[in-house]
């Protein structure tokens, strides 16, 4: 029998509220159909990526929603916007792996804004994590656009996604449908767990010429 909303929130709740990373009591969980919503706010970036991790863990559940943001202490909140970009700015640039010239930062409120481009897409996720990490940053929004610097077909992109998943040893490739329109990437299946998701995703993120992931895989 197929369990109701509100079971799977109620399991989600536990399970943040197990969670000593995560201070579950300013979250709000909205279920959907296999969809979790993860409304409110944490203190940190690492209580907000556990929050997802957890809501992923939970059975039944197919899509998170992450929407919590980050609530600085007090004595933290009195950065001002100015000192937070400076802040953001400084550590692209002390960041190899991300051109800091490529990337505009700016921030109103302690909303960090991401405007520009990256070589590929986990640059993209790298510069939103970096961003969310910083002291003042509460939320993180990121309009950068992946240009990768050649091109790639979509058939070159599916194959290399196939092939790395096919060498991972716990992902079951035949469970896996995978979909590439101009360097788009769509997954769909259903896999065992949330970390098969989790290990899917990662390959997809990390292949070249990928400007952008829909996921909607689930695990049974």
């Amino acid at each position: 029998m197929a369990r109701t909303e509100e079971e799977i929130r109620e399991d989600v709740l536990n399970h943040l509220y197990w969670d000593s990373r995560v201070n579950e009591s300013n979250i709000d969980v909205v279920v959907k159909n296999d969809t979790v919503n993860l409304l409110g706010s944490v203190p940190d970036y690492i209580a907000r990526e556990a929050a997802q991790r957890d809501a992923h863990n939970v059975r039944d559940v197919g899509t998170v929603n992450n929407q919590l943001i980050i609530r600085h202490n007090p004595e933290s909140t009195s950065s001002h916007d100015q000192d937070t970009e400076t802040r953001v700015r400084d550590v692209f640039l002390w960041n190899s792996a991300i051109d800091a010239n490529r990337i505009e930062v700016s921030v109103n409120n302690g909303v960090v804004t991401l405007k520009g481009s990256t070589a590929s897409y986990w640059q993209k996720i790298v510069a939103e994590e970096m961003a969310f990490e910083v002291r003042g940053a509460s939320k993180v929004i990121n309009e950068l656009a992946v240009v990768p610097t050649r091109s790639f077909t979509d058939n070159e992109i599916a194959q290399d996604i196939t092939a790395a998943l096919s060498r991972d040893k716990i992902i079951t490739i035949d469970a896996i449908d995978i979909n590439v329109k101009d360097g788009k990437v769509t997954l769909a299946g259903t896999v065992g767990s949330s970390a098969e998701i989790y290990a899917v995703w990662n390959i997809a993120k990390n292949t070249e010429g990928v400007v952008d992931i829909v996921n909607y895989l689930t695990h049974s």
